[in-house]
């Protein structure tokens, strides 16, 4: 189940970045005030059927029964890795007393 979920969210990374990518070369998109930033996010959201639909097919030839499970794994897959890896690393700034850390007040 999680390498149906990887190589939906792979499958998914790699069509928003070739959409963003497109859009670039095109000159639809401008590389400033965190434009591209605001189109990778939109464009994740909406090529997220690319996900279900590569994720949920290989599940299902590999014979799995359980496609609700790899569905919701698929989905939260790349989030709460990067939501997390944003936060460990939030934290060994805390502990440093950098200047960029973010408070933990200041989030709730």
């Amino acid at each position: 189940m999680l390498f149906c979920s990887l190589i939906g969210t792979g499958a998914q990374i790699c069509a928003t970045v070739t959409v963003v990518v497109l859009l670039v070369i095109m000159g639809h998109l401008y590389t400033e005030h965190g434009e591209m930033v605001s189109t990778g996010l939109f464009t994740y959201a909406v090529l997220s059927p690319v996900n279900g639909y590569v994720g949920g097919g290989l599940y299902s030839r590999m014979g799995g029964v359980t496609w609700i499970k790899q569905m919701f794994c698929s989905a939260f897959l790349l989030p709460v890795l990067v939501s997390g890896t944003a936060l460990a690393v939030n934290f060994i700034a805390i502990s440093y007393h950098a200047s960029r850390a973010i408070p933990c007040k200041s989030t709730g």
